[in-house]
């Protein structure tokens, strides 16, 4: 018997206005709502059931409202992925290091000098932990005279380089870290980056589908060290 307007079919009536949106990030959003009575509410789409007009969207969000007349409506929100795996989203997170002051390129040029050739009243002391004013093996920075410009400083900043890309795939990911890299590709590294450093590769699940995200650190100096960590 044909179903008349306003009455439920078994199990539930799949409303006729359904939409899809399509991201930049290469995931695919569905919104899709059913509606039945509180007796077949049981029958209502479980999480993670497919799209019944797109099979490239599984359920990930349902919302059911109790309505009048013993009826219920649930709103379901669907995800999915235009291509799999998704072209990746790049971020970059620039944050200050801090580094000892006798570490900074210009130390002894400008700004601490040698035991011999102090600047700016730098202390120094010998391999036996005396102060000395003798440039010499086993020599180390200590600090600076208390009534120097520089009285008190220990470190200095030194601008970071992270970058982080971001992705979705179907497959579980594989991770890496400590892993040295050339280039980060589309990313333009800094003048003062010679490689990076993948870290880490967190994801977390959503579904079936992963939103996996790979953070790298720009090094500096000459780049990060092959007997450290492989290439």
């Amino acid at each position: 018997m044909a179903v008349q307007q306003g009455e439920i079919a078994f199990p539930y009536n799949v409303q006729p206005d359904w939409s899809i949106t399509e991201r930049l990030d290469g995931t695919i959003e569905g919104v899709l709502e059913f509606v039945t009575t509180r007796d077949w509410r049981a029958f209502l789409p479980e999480l993670e059931d497919e799209h019944p007009g797109d099979d490239r969207l599984e359920l990930h969000t349902r919302e059911i409202r109790f309505l009048p007349h013993s009826r219920v409506s649930m709103t379901g929100h669907y995800l999915g992925l235009a291509d799999d795996p998704t072209d990746s989203i790049i971020s970059y997170v620039g944050s200050p290091d801090r580094e000892r002051i006798e570490t900074h390129p210009d130390f002894k040029t400008t700004i601490g000098g040698t035991a011999a050739g102090a600047l700016n009243q730098a202390i120094f002391l010998d391999a036996s932990g005396r102060q000395t004013s003798k440039d010499a093996a086993g020599n180390r920075f200590a600090y600076f005279d208390e009534d120097s410009d520089l009285a008190g400083v220990e470190y200095f900043l030194r601008a970071s380089t992270q970058v982080e890309l971001s992705w979705w795939q179907t497959d579980v990911p594989t991770v890496q870290r400590m892993v040295i890299v050339e280039d980060i590709k589309p990313f333009k590294k800094p003048d003062d980056v010679t490689d990076f450093l993948i870290v880490d590769t967190p994801y977390r699940q959503v579904g079936s589908h992963y939103q996996v995200t790979q953070i790298a650190l720009g090094s500096s100096g000459g780049g990060w060290s092959r007997l450290l960590y492989p290439q």
